[in-house]
C-alpha cells in the first residue's frame, strides 16, 4: 500500500472530528441525565470526571480494533506503526493524565498551584508547537511528536475531484455575510441621523400658536388622522364623547411631537 503523508488541513480536521464526536456523545448523555430525578443527577454530577473518562475509553477502544480514530476513518487517514502499546501511551497522555491531575487537585488542594503552573507550561508549549506545525507541517501535536505518530493517507489524493459548485456557494455566502457586516454599521448611522432630522422637522412644524388658545404651544400634540396641532390641555379640556379634531372635526387620536401616542379614542371611552 502506497502511503503519502497527510496534509496539515487533514490532520487538523481529523482532530476536530474526534473532538466533535466526543462532545456529541457527552451532550447526549447529559440530556439523558437531565431527565433523571434530582438525587440521581447529584450522584452522577459527583462522578462526572469518571463518566467522561469512561466515554473517552469507549471511543478509544476503536483504535485497538481498527488502528484509527473515528475522525481518521472519516478522512481516510491513519497513523503508521500505531501499535497497541502506542495506543495505550497515547490514551494515557491525552486522557488519563489530565483526569488524574484534576482528581489530585480535588482531593489535595495544596497541589493546585503546582498543577496549574504545569498546565500553563504545557499549554504554552502546545501553542508554540502548533504554530510551528502550521508553518512547517510535520507532527500536529507534541504527543504525536513524542510518540512518533504521523498521519498518512491510505491512497494518493486525486486531483480534479473538487466540487466547484459547493465552493462557489461558500464564496457567495461569505461575500454576502461580509457585505452585511460592512453595511450594517452604515445603516445604523444613517438611521440615527434620519431620526434626528425627522425630530427636528417635527419640532419645527410646531412653531407658532395654538389655534384654540391663540398662545404659544404648551406640550404640543398632533392629530393622528389630519395632522393639525394644538396644545394638549386645550384638546383635553374640550373632550367630548366624540374626540374630534377642534379644527376639522375629524375623529382622531393625538400624539406628541416625537410620535409618542398620548391619547387613543379606541382605548379610552367616556360616558
Amino acid at each position: 500500500m502506497n502511503s503519502i503523508k497527510a496534509l496539515r488541513v487533514e490532520q487538523i480536521d481529523a482532530h476536530s472530528l474526534d473532538k466533535e464526536i466526543r462532545e456529541i456523545v457527552g451532550s447526549t448523555l447529559e440530556e439523558c441525565v437531565s431527565s433523571m430525578p434530582t438525587v440521581m443527577q447529584r450522584l452522577i454530577d459527583r462522578a462526572k470526571p469518571e463518566i467522561r473518562l469512561l466515554i473517552d475509553a469507549v471511543i478509544w477502544t476503536s483504535r485497538l480494533y481498527t488502528g484509527t480514530s473515528p475522525g481518521q476513518r472519516l478522512l481516510d487517514v491513519f497513523y503508521k506503526n500505531y501499535s497497541p502499546v502506542k495506543i495505550s501511551a497515547h490514551f494515557g497522555i491525552n486522557v488519563l493524565a489530565p483526569y488524574l491531575m484534576r482528581r489530585i487537585t480535588d482531593f489535595r488542594p495544596t497541589t493546585y498551584r503546582f498543577f496549574e503552573k504545569l498546565e500553563a507550561l504545557l499549554t504554552l508549549l502546545n501553542v508554540i508547537h502548533y504554530l510551528h506545525f502550521l508553518r512547517f507541517g510535520g507532527f500536529s501535536t507534541l504527543t504525536e511528536r513524542f510518540l512518533s505518530l504521523r498521519h498518512f493517507n491510505r491512497e494518493a489524493p486525486t486531483i480534479g475531484t473538487v466540487n466547484l459548485d459547493n465552493q462557489n456557494r461558500e464564496l457567495l455566502w461569505h461575500s454576502f455575510r461580509d457585505l452585511i457586516l460592512l453595511l450594517w454599521p452604515i445603516y445604523r448611522i444613517v438611521e440615527s441621523y434620519w431620526k434626528k432630522w425627522s425630530r427636528k422637522a417635527n419640532t419645527a412644524s410646531f412653531d407658532g400658536k395654538c389655534v384654540m388658545c391663540e398662545k404659544d404651544f404648551v406640550a404640543p400634540v398632533e392629530m393622528v388622522e389630519c395632522g393639525h396641532v394644538c396644545c394638549y390641555w386645550c384638546f383635553a379640556t374640550r373632550l367630548t364623547s366624540r374626540e374630534n379634531c377642534p379644527i376639522c372635526d375629524k375623529q382622531t387620536g393625538i400624539r406628541a411631537a416625537h410620535g409618542v401616542r398620548l391619547f387613543d379614542p379606541k382605548q379610552h371611552k367616556y360616558d
